[in-house]
């Protein structure tokens, strides 16, 4: 009999690398050697000179300082091995060598539990993260677990070795899928760092209350801006048909006196003098009869608080940040061929780098109920934004013309202003007409990055997708996704899965195999005991010998159980309720006593049988087309 030569991992890691060098594949697999390519650093997989074992360490060389790690405890698991000595030595350029030395230990304890969870990295899911929290949460040696704040920082050193591929063309996918789409909780353990503090965000029923409150008060200032315009253009009509030097007895007309203001005003705001000195008898009835000059320009030019509603809808739509919305400039809205789509590009500038997000016209981001639908759209409400700023326009400052958001003040300084400021100092809504807006509508108390936060929120939980998150927010980086766009309900809903997942875990050890939640069509289905079937209340089991609190293990009798939930017009689960049957059946030769098997499963299997008949027939026939069993019940 041959005895198997014993293979040297390290060499076959190595040799990996280099048949997929050869292929044209590397960095798609384990391609240690490509790793080669930083030049201060290299890989050396020689056994050791002394007992021959093998071994894998990153050798640093700066001039003549030279430093060696040693990461052989990685050699059992080679599909890691070369991700983890990748992102190690991209870092290590980047941090200094106490902290390269600290990780490195860190990465290396690691080791034995990537061994235990055998699982590759393009395949890891929430088992594998509920695993390492378990792992990092048992006691150590000394019977106490590792401190909140120690086990956090195993977990981001793992997280920061596996982001710093994010770059790396040829990882960057792998990378992706480990830190956000694996399912990687933000933060497991909530006391490990007082200076985490979750983005404040709104509540969805407080978002539909802004949302409206900003369309409702869009469509009182169309209202009153045609009703304006209509008066204004009657006015200057009266203008037109009266004899020379006849004006002053239409002044008594709060109309004729806007339409003579507007023809008075050329390159600024005209004020009280400059109107006295051209028109006494005008600025005369206009204080005396009309309110002041103040009440002229209201019907003329937009004021501060007519834009504030138009920003926090903006703000809303494009998720961008507060001084990105209100640096918007008309010059970068587009709209599509089609007309079913407007682009809305704007600039960050921290990041001093573009953003564009693009919407349907019909605003269906908002997620608005139908009865609230937007007449007209983003276009129409973008378009009447631009007429009720047209007449202030050509009277801004050169550098604001072009600003979405211009407005001509009523009563203090004679100029139009803007809420932006180019040096990027004192980019701000004005807060008096922002607070009058709140209290009008009795809005909760939010502010314009709330907005930017709470957006992000929506989209997660649209999609579940911290990358979809980073697409909406226009970050170049998913890390700063995580760490500064996470809210309280994001870190404890992906706490709860960890927790869900935990429990899934337990379970199915319990039950030997039989209450099993891998692979399933709908993940929702994964609490109830047994497959097919859903549960309203997986943690509150009414079945004999289940405990209020902790998952039902209750396998098999979910037909009788008041809290399941079935789909006998699926052909898939119908698979599965037709293999209870036999399976049941089955359990029958298991027990000692036929009347223990009839007390408790006779009444289950009757319950199932009807519920076998409401499947219709056509759907008995699909279901053949599914190959599942299911474990004899006990």
């Amino acid at each position: 009999m041959s005895r198997r030569k014993k293979v040297n991992p390290a060499a076959s890691v190595v040799r990996q690398a280099r048949v997929r060098n050869a292929s044209g594949e590397i960095a798609a697999g384990n391609p240690i050697e490509s790793l080669v390519d930083l030049a201060s650093s290299r890989v050396d997989d020689s056994p050791h000179p002394v007992t021959g074992q093998p071994r894998l360490r990153v050798i640093f060389q700066r001039g003549e300082i030279k430093k060696e790690y040693d990461f052989s405890p990685l050699l059992s698991v080679p599909e890691w091995a070369s991700i983890l000595i990748e992102g190690f030595r991209i870092r290590s350029e980047t941090v200094s060598p106490i902290t390269a030395y600290s990780e490195y230990g860190n990465i290396c304890r690691l080791a034995s539990f990537l061994v235990d969870a055998a699982r590759p990295p393009e395949q890891i899911d929430e088992v594998f993260w509920s695993s390492l929290i378990s792992w990092l949460n048992a006691p150590q040696t000394d019977g106490e677990p590792l401190a909140p704040r120690t086990r956090q920082q195993y977990f981001n050193i793992f997280q920061l070795t596996v982001g710093a591929l994010l770059d790396v063309p040829k990882r960057q996918s792998v990378a992706e899928h480990i830190l956000f789409r694996s399912g990687a909780p933000v933060r497991p353990w909530p006391a490990s760092s007082r200076k985490s503090i979750p983005s404040p965000v709104l509540r969805p029923e407080q978002r539909l209350q802004i949302t409206q409150a900003c369309l409702a008060a869009i469509e009182e200032i169309r209202e009153r801006y045609h009703e304006n315009e209509a008066l204004i253009g009657s006015g200057k009509a009266r203008l037109r048909l009266a004899p020379l030097g006849s004006h002053e007895s239409l002044y008594s007309d709060m109309s004729v006196c806007a339409a003579a203001v507007d023809g008075y005003t050329h390159d600024h705001l005209i004020s009280v003098v400059e109107l006295r000195e051209f028109d006494s008898a005008l600025m005369t009835a206009i204080g005396k009869e009309h309110g002041g000059l103040g009440e002229i320009r209201k019907m003329l030019y937009a004021a501060n608080e007519d834009l504030v509603p138009f920003v926090i809808l903006l703000a809303i739509v494009t998720a961008f940040n507060p001084s990105t919305v209100l640096g918007l400039v008309w010059s970068n809205i587009r709209e599509a061929h089609d007309k079913k789509k407007i682009s809305i590009t704007g600039r960050k500038p921290r990041a001093g780098a573009a953003q564009t997000s693009t919407h349907e016209v019909d605003l269906a981001s908002l997620n608005l109920p139908a009865e609230y639908g937007v007449v007209g759209g983003l276009s129409d409400i973008l378009d009447l934004l631009k007429a009720i700023t047209a007449r202030a326009r050509p009277l801004a400052d050169p550098l604001d013309r072009d600003l979405l958001f211009i407005s001509a003040q009523l009563h203090a300084h004679v100029r139009v202003s803007s809420f932006y400021s180019h040096d990027g100092q004192t980019t701000k809504i004005t807060p008096k007409a922002f607070d009058d807006f709140r209290k009008r509508f009795h809005l909760p108390p939010f502010n314009l990055r709330m907005l930017r936060a709470t957006e992000a929120e929506v989209e997660y939980q649209r999609t579940g997708d911290i990358l979809a998150v980073k697409e909406r927010m226009g970050h170049k980086s998913a890390n700063v996704t995580r760490t500064h766009y996470t809210s309280g309900w994001v870190r404890s809903h992906g706490q709860d899965r960890i927790g869900a997942t935990q429990e899934l875990v337990m379970r199915w050890a319990t039950t030997g195999g039989k209450s099993d939640p891998r692979g399933l069509k709908d993940p929702r289905d994964a609490p109830a005991a047994t497959r097919g079937f859903g549960c309203l209340d997986p943690f509150d089991s009414p079945r004999h010998g289940q405990t209020r609190g902790k998952l039902c293990s209750a396998y098999g009798e979910c037909p009788s159980c008041p809290l399941m939930l079935s789909r006998p017009r699926d052909p898939q689960s119908a698979a599965y309720y037709l293999a209870l049957r036999r399976a049941i059946v089955e359990g029958k030769r298991g027990v000692a006593s036929g009347e223990a098997w009839v007390e408790r499963w006779a009444p289950v299997l009757q319950d199932l049988e009807s519920l076998i008949k409401e499947i219709p027939r056509g759907i008995v026939e699909n279901s053949s087309r599914f190959r599942v069993s299911l474990p004899p019940v006990a």
